[in-house]
């Protein structure tokens, strides 16, 4: 309505020109129709604002519609803001055809941002199309990409930490390594959350065989992480 009574989309506001917020805050919304409104106006289809552009807050959002209307407008598929970038936003809010879309137009499959690929952001969501999608469009199955919070990581890592043996079982057909040192921790870590149809998966395309596995001790009865809670949960040791 503002738009056909002649609302200026060049304007200013907050030293920004209006369009440019209006979009922004529009694909946060997840409103395609405003969206296409929008950029049928005139507004710029890579607008940035809030730390964000157009096209990332569209996949944070995993609105497909908003996304695929960007696209069609042209927009910059290659670019980051806040620690992210378009694909490792879509992986993280699981919609495999967004990020099909994305790939298709472009993206850096192996583009890494805030301490994590697409592949590992979607192993972590536990997105097994799009972690078949991200590996055929030509993703490092055992890239390793360090963050100086949380260490280094991998794909497999990721998956196993969360526990989707689906997506394990995707990497371990692409041969994801499970015989290095990096194997161990996805090993360990799968370990940690009592997940045993993992470790078997695991173990049977080659893991490290020295591992000690003991059942855990009595919990304190007092309030513990979900990763913690789990009574009789599996612990590994690796020996030295």
């Amino acid at each position: 309505m503002l738009l056909a009574r002649g609302a200026e989309i060049k304007s200013k506001y907050d030293g920004t020109v209006a369009g440019t917020v209006a979009l922004v805050n529009a694909c946060k919304m997840g409103n395609a129709a405003i969206v296409s409104a929008l950029l049928a106006a005139g507004a710029e289809v890579d607008s940035n604002y809030g730390g964000t552009n157009a096209l990332i807050a569209a996949c944070q959002t995993g609105n497909s519609a908003v996304v695929f209307a960007l696209l069609e407008s042209g927009a910059e598929v290659k670019t980051h803001y806040g620690g992210t970038n378009a694909l490792i936003a879509a992986c993280q809010s699981g919609d495999s055809a967004v990020v099909c879309a994305l790939l298709a137009a472009g993206a850096e499959v192996n583009a890494h941002y805030g301490g994590k690929t697409a592949l590992m952001t979607a192993c972590g969501a536990g997105n097994s199309a799009a972690v078949s999608a991200l590996l055929a469009a030509g993703a490092q199955v055992n890239d390793r990409v360090h963050d100086i919070y949380r260490g280094t990581s991998t794909a497999l890592n990721n998956a196993c930490q969360a526990g989707h043996s689906a997506v394990v079982s995707v990497l371990l057909a692409a041969g994801a390594q499970v015989d290095d040192h990096y194997g161990k921790i996805a090993l360990v870590s799968a370990c940690q959350i009592g997940h045993e149809s993992i470790v078997a998966a695991l173990l049977a395309a080659g893991g490290q065989t020295r591992v000690h596995v003991r059942a855990a001790p009595p919990r304190p009865p007092h309030p513990l992480s979900p990763f913690q809670n789990r009574r009789g949960a599996l612990v590994c040791c690796l020996s030295k």
